[in-house]
């Protein structure tokens, strides 16, 4: 076990943003503080409101140091994806006739391309080869060969986000690092010994959806279907408040064809919905979801069949929903969980995957 110490992080989703200190207890990770509020999201990969940031990170850094005591120096902060650009790379450089650590050093030291309007912030080594044919793999050294290849991912942060942390950093004396979602879920597959596949990370508002291999995220594409929209169609089907509508949501269970029975949730009052009702609502919008999602899937797989993983928000925890989805696409699919954490939001995927840090 590695020196016990916490961490502190900020997610923004698309349109919340929760704050959460993390320390390690014995041998578990528990959140000792959060504090959730909102904010006015992102629109075309940027903040809609830039200037209410600033003002919302140093409330909830003053409420979290008021009520501890504790000081903040560094914060981990999960942007959405949309704020991010994720792209593979493929480095060569010619050998003179086997690998040496030095030709290691230098390929990892070739320039990163970096797309107009971003910022590098990471490169995840996916493995080298000699030649340009078979399989990558860490294993290298002293192979013989005429050319040595890399293969990475390479992310990149909006530069205007960054450069609106930057003045934040310095006006609130708080360091930052960045995570985006589908690394974080990439990072903690690897340690939980998941096999390559999809992953279909669905947010509030957009669904992102990439191919991992060895825990590196690959192939990225969105589209504009996420939680909230489930939770519109209920409430738009029974002329439901929200906070009722999404309440409804979690007790939904997609796999149930009864023609009686009913859904008893407890809001600003007890309400009695019928699941003849409500499942054939839900049911066609999963439909139109799963042909969207699968759209996609099959545009960066083609024909091949791997395991689909749903993970993001609380979606993937309605009963029957994997399943449809999976179905549908004729892959097998499973719900991805952080071990330990029930809410399954994109910090907690973080703090799972970053765990052996505190």
């Amino acid at each position: 076990m590695g020196k016990s110490k916490s961490i502190c992080l900020i997610c923004f989703n698309s349109l919340s943003v929760s704050f959460h200190v993390f320390t390690r207890k014995d041998d578990f990770v528990v959140c000792d503080y959060r504090y959730d509020s909102y904010y006015s999201g992102i629109q075309k990969g940027f903040f809609v409101a830039p200037n209410e940031i600033e003002k919302l990170i140093s409330g909830l850094v003053d409420g979290y140091v008021a009520k501890s005591g504790k000081n903040i120096h560094e914060l981990t902060v999960v942007l959405p994806q949309a704020l991010f650009r994720v792209k593979a790379m493929l480095k060569t450089k010619n050998l003179e006739k086997k690998v040496t650590e030095k030709d290691i050093e230098e390929i990892k030291k070739i320039p990163t391309v970096v797309p107009e309007g971003f910022v590098h912030k990471q490169e995840i080594v996916g493995g080298f080869r000699c030649g340009q044919e078979g399989a990558f793999f860490d294993g290298i050294l002293g192979t013989e060969g005429d050319t040595l290849q890399m293969y990475s991912v390479s992310v990149f942060l909006n530069e205007k986000a960054q450069e609106l942390f930057d003045n934040i950093a310095k006006n609130i004396h708080v360091a930052f690092r960045f995570s985006e979602p589908l690394v974080s879920v990439g990072a903690q597959m690897k340690r939980e010994g998941y096999e390559g596949g999809v992953l279909v990370y669905v947010n509030e508002l957009s669904t992102d959806i990439c191919y991992l291999e060895g825990g590196i995220p690959s192939s990225v594409l969105s589209f504009p279907i996420g939680t909230e929209h489930f939770v519109m169609q209920l409430g738009k089907t029974l002329n439901l408040d929200y906070p009722v509508a999404k309440e409804l949501m979690l007790h939904v269970n997609l796999g149930l064809s009864l023609k009686k029975g009913v859904y008893t949730v407890f809001c600003d009052k007890k309400y009695d919905f019928p699941v003849q009702e409500i499942n054939p609502a839900l049911l066609e919008f999963c439909d139109s979801y799963a042909k969207e999602v699968q759209s996609y899937v099959r545009g960066i797989i083609g024909d091949m069949t791997v395991p689909l993983y749903i993970a993001g928000t609380y979606l993937q925890k309605v009963h029957g929903f994997c399943e449809i989805i999976g179905t549908k696409i004729d892959l097998p699919c499973y719900s991805l969980f952080p071990y330990g954490c029930p809410q399954a939001e994109p910090e907690e995927y973080l703090i799972t995957a970053i765990g052996e840090e505190i």
